[in-house]
């Protein structure tokens, strides 16, 4: 038995986490409608570039955010302190996150990466693993890309 599996039995049976897949979904659907028709496409058409997209920087980020930030801010027992059921160390990695999406970003679209972080956290929080965050993002990134391959 790998160190996942415990990790990803327990995410199948989390309604939380069939909650934030339906979510993405239906997210998905309404981007589909309100992003400019086939803003995405150019991210599908060079396979770098879409690997990168789906799945280097996801786990780059996870790894670093959820996994080396957080996981450190966690180690402070005022990184643990919640609020609404969002720790201090979630809610401080979720604005570095931020911060470093103003990089490539629009800053309306890097401030729409708040709560996908936050989401993110809370699932690393929540099941004591990156494994969550490093299913989720992909899968969030995935569902962006979707949405923005619709025909203009």
């Amino acid at each position: 038995m790998t160190a996942a599996q415990p990790v990803l039995r327990a995410l199948s049976r989390d309604p939380q986490f069939h909650l934030v897949i339906a979510g993405s979904i239906l997210t998905g659907v309404l981007l589909w409608w309100w992003l400019p028709a086939g803003f995405a496409r150019t991210i599908a058409a060079e396979p770098l570039r879409l690997v990168g997209f789906l799945l280097l920087y996801p786990l780059f980020e996870e790894w670093l955010f959820r996994g080396v930030l957080q996981g450190t801010l966690l180690q402070r027992p005022w990184g643990q302190q919640r609020r609404a059921g969002i720790s201090v160390a979630n809610l401080l990695t979720s604005l570095a996150f931020v911060l470093l999406h103003f990089i490539n970003h629009p800053p309306l679209w890097a401030l729409s990466v708040l709560v996908p972080s936050l989401v993110l956290g809370y699932f690393r929080e929540r099941h004591d693993s990156l494994v969550p965050p490093l299913l989720l993002h992909p899968f969030f990134n995935l569902v962006y890309l979707v949405a923005g391959m619709a025909p203009g």
